[in-house]
């Protein structure tokens, strides 16, 4: 199982000025069988295919 390091990033419109709204980003990831860390591009956790595990409180890769 892959756990996916998500920020909240605020969105801007065209001109750079803030919209007031907020996306998830995945950054990194640790792949948990082999303690390797990854690195992500900037995209959102479902673009990954990531699921919001509630127990671990974490993006999943599995």
């Amino acid at each position: 199982m892959i756990v996916c390091i998500v920020e909240q990033h605020d969105i801007v419109d065209s001109s750079g000025i803030p919209t007031g709204k907020q996306e998830l980003l995945a950054t990194h990831a640790v792949d948990l069988e082999t303690n390797n860390i990854l690195s992500l591009p900037q995209i959102s956790p479902r673009e990954l295919n990531a699921v919001y595990s509630s127990s671990l409180g974490s993006w999943v890769i599995k």
